[in-house]
């Protein structure tokens, strides 16, 4: 089986923000749309997206991812 394409939806929150609130029950969550060969990679390359994305992002505050939403979109196309 070739390369398929799955839909990762990364919820994380923001705590210490959150603290900073008073509002704890917030999540928030960033979508990726991967090529892998398996679900396990395609989510292992998302977090690596997403705390690669966090680490650059200009805020003061920590992200801690809350969980994982992944779909499997279907088989990649031939040439990508």
């Amino acid at each position: 089986m070739g390369d398929q394409v799955y839909r990762v939806r990364i919820n994380y929150t923001e705590p210490s923000f959150a603290q900073r609130l008073g509002d704890e029950s917030r999540v928030f969550s960033w979508t990726y749309r991967i090529q892998a060969s398996s679900q396990t990679h395609a989510e292992d390359y998302a977090q690596t997206l997403f705390h690669r994305r966090a680490t650059q992002s200009s805020v003061g505050w920590i992200r801690e991812i809350v969980g994982l939403d992944t779909e499997h979109v279907g088989p990649a196309e031939v040439g990508t």
